[in-house]
């Protein structure tokens, strides 16, 4: 059973996919991949035509969001006080690393137009949001 986490990355996944394919990326059929991710730490490559796992990667835990980047085959998966960024081709997955957020920025988009990535943090007081650019494809 999936939790309501993996549920949101999923259907927020499908969503990032979509809106990057009618601005000029690469087309949904490029792939055929959905990510999964959420509480267990590990990020699962799904192939929508066989529905078999092709790939798994280890990550940070506790996963609310992941958002794709279509041009670099980057996935950003955010956790508490991390973000992990993973490398996808095909329906393979390698690990690049971890970056240091907020304990709050569990939440994550892509921008098509720049490649840069957001998250979104509150100190409980404001709230605040930070960009990065993106490794090197």
């Amino acid at each position: 059973m999936r939790t309501r986490y993996q549920c949101m990355a999923i259907a927020l996944m499908c969503c990032s996919i979509s809106v990057m394919a009618a601005a000029a990326a690469p087309p949904l059929a490029f792939n055929h991949r959905i990510f999964s991710a959420g509480d267990n730490g590990k990020l699962v490559v799904l192939d929508t035509k066989t529905g078999l796992a092709t790939g798994s990667v280890a990550i940070v835990p506790k996963v609310d969001q992941i958002a794709f980047d279509a041009v670099g085959g980057l996935v950003y998966c955010a956790g508490t006080d991390k973000m992990s960024v993973v490398r996808t081709t095909g329906g393979k997955v390698v690990a690049l690393g971890n970056v240091t957020t907020a304990a709050t920025a569990r939440n994550v988009t892509v921008d098509p137009a720049t490649r840069w990535v957001w998250t979104t943090y509150t100190d409980g007081k404001s709230s605040f949001a930070k960009a990065w650019m993106p490794p090197d494809p």
